[in-house]
């Protein structure tokens, strides 16, 4: 295991127990529905750690992960920042980190303007899965907290969905636009 690989395995240590940590503060809150989330992100933060180089991740695209993982279970959807929803920052976050995972696993089969189009097609199909996601926990599960059930951040049928998606959309292309703007910093070689 190499110096950068250590340093992913310290961060995915910190933040699962962070997670664990929320799970704690949710369950004594009556909010147990927000403990299935919290499992689904530890498990995503273990699988993305056991595959760091099969999937070519470096600690910035890693990070990204954990991040994105940690403002998802804060739970805090209803808030507003800045005049948007928080929803709407976490679907730019989640658009951007999907564009910096996938541009991990393509660098080396197309040129960056070629993966713009793929980068951006990967956030929007992986949105759309997660809205449909969402779709299902609210026919299934019913009203309540975090990703399976329909609550807090959903403004409602059509005007959430694509509002997530065009947040998914921004993010992929805030992600291209920084790697074309700054190549140094989204590096290959880390």
């Amino acid at each position: 295991m190499g110096k950068k690989q250590k340093s992913a395995k310290i961060m995915a240590i910190v933040v699962i127990i962070a997670l664990i940590l929320l799970m704690v503060k949710n369950h004594f809150n009556n909010r147990d529905k927000l403990i299935l989330d919290v499992a689904v992100s530890c498990i995503t933060i273990i699988i993305l750690y056991k595959n760091y180089k099969r999937l070519n991740l470096t600690n910035l695209s890693f990070g990204l992960a954990l991040f994105a993982f940690l403002l998802h279970n804060l739970d805090i959807y209803d808030k507003y920042f800045l005049m948007l929803k928080f929803d709407h920052y976490m679907h730019f976050v989640g658009g951007f980190t999907v564009a910096s995972i996938f541009d991990r696993l393509m660098h080396e089969k197309m040129r960056l303007g070629k993966r713009w189009f793929f980068l951006l097609m990967l956030s929007l199909g992986i949105g759309a899965a997660y809205e449909m996601m969402e779709y299902a926990g609210y026919v299934f599960l019913g009203e309540g907290p975090g990703m399976f059930f329909y609550g807090l951040g959903d403004e409602g049928q059509w005007h959430n969905a694509i509002l997530d998606l065009v947040f998914n959309s921004i993010g992929a292309i805030f992600y291209c636009t920084a790697r074309s703007l700054f190549p140094r910093y989204f590096s290959v070689r880390e």
